[in-house]
């Protein structure tokens, strides 16, 4: 793991994304009482899923952590993912539905509303603390990788608390962006079917981003192998050891957020005794941890 992801922890990411989930349904539910603009409704109730889906994170991180027992030799570091899965349906079974319907609604039977400048005001700074939250997702994904790779990064990473978190930052940001433009073709036009056609977008970006986080659980849930760079330098790692002739084969699997289970066959030197052995296989261990620390289990 990069030395800016162990800067920037899984719990801080989290706790972070939880504040602004806060903030954003007290505001939103405030300024839809105060203007009667469903893309504030929308800001609310996606806020209050936000909200739902971080606190469940941050409860089964607690549980991912606890320490291997008999009935879990390997630990509970995939219990993340169950957790995760729960977070990404509630959004898009609850949250995209409810704000698309009002949405609807709102389009259909258009409205004039009140207090569209405090409106502008609460969705500006939304904007800017959900895109601060948004960026220390990214920063522990990235570490200290270009961001033009953060799509490849978000598919085959395994820290699935800040993919989540990722999503979840990035829905509330877009959905201030889209819900700030809505609003300001509404003060424009004074056509209030943008307020309506603002909450359906952003119901529909809600709806994809969700499934888009899904498809990434479940490959992790049905036990997805790692990369192939990752393949590569546990193999070059393990070839630096003296007396390794060749690795015959190598399955690695993740196993939890920032965990990997190495199961690794490999054709030594004849002719070593017992204790040459073990050290042989010790120093295998160590060479690989070496490259890769997140290889709980070799």
């Amino acid at each position: 793991m990069d030395k800016d992801q162990n800067r920037i922890s899984a719990k801080r990411v989290l706790f972070i994304s939880f504040i602004v989930d806060l903030t954003d349904i007290t505001l939103g539910v405030a300024v839809t009482i105060l203007s009667g603009s469903v893309v504030m409704l929308s800001r609310a109730l996606e806020g209050g899923a936000d909200l739902a889906s971080s606190g469940i994170l941050l409860f089964g991180l607690k549980r991912s952590i606890r320490k291997a027992d008999p009935a879990h030799p390997f630990g509970y570091g995939k219990e993340l993912y169950f957790w995760a899965l729960i977070s990404a349906l509630i959004m898009l079974t609850v949250t995209s539905t409810f704000t698309f319907y009002f949405g609807l609604e709102r389009f259909l039977h258009p409205k004039t509303l009140d207090n569209t400048l405090l409106a502008y005001v609460v969705l500006i700074f939304t904007i800017i603390t959900n895109g601060y939250a948004l960026s220390l997702s990214v920063r522990r994904l990235l570490g200290r990788r270009p961001i033009i790779k953060i799509g490849s990064i978000f598919y085959q990473s395994s820290l699935i608390e800040t993919k989540t978190a990722f999503v979840l930052d990035l829905m509330g940001t877009s959905a201030s962006v889209v819900g700030l433009i809505a609003l300001l073709f509404y003060g424009i036009t004074g056509n209030g079917q943008f307020d309506g056609l603002g909450a359906m977008i952003i119901g529909a970006i809600l709806a994809l981003l969700s499934l888009t986080l899904l498809t990434a659980i479940k490959d992790f849930l049905i036990g997805r192998g790692v990369s192939v760079g990752t393949v590569e330098s546990i193999k070059k790692a393990a070839k630096r050891v003296e007396h390794v002739h060749s690795v015959e084969d190598l399955k690695a699997t993740h196993i939890g957020s920032g965990q990997i289970l190495v199961n690794i066959e490999i054709n030594a030197k004849n002719g070593l005794t017992t204790d040459e052995l073990e050290s042989f296989t010790d120093k295998v261990r160590a060479e690989i941890k070496k490259d890769l620390p997140q290889a709980e289990h070799i």
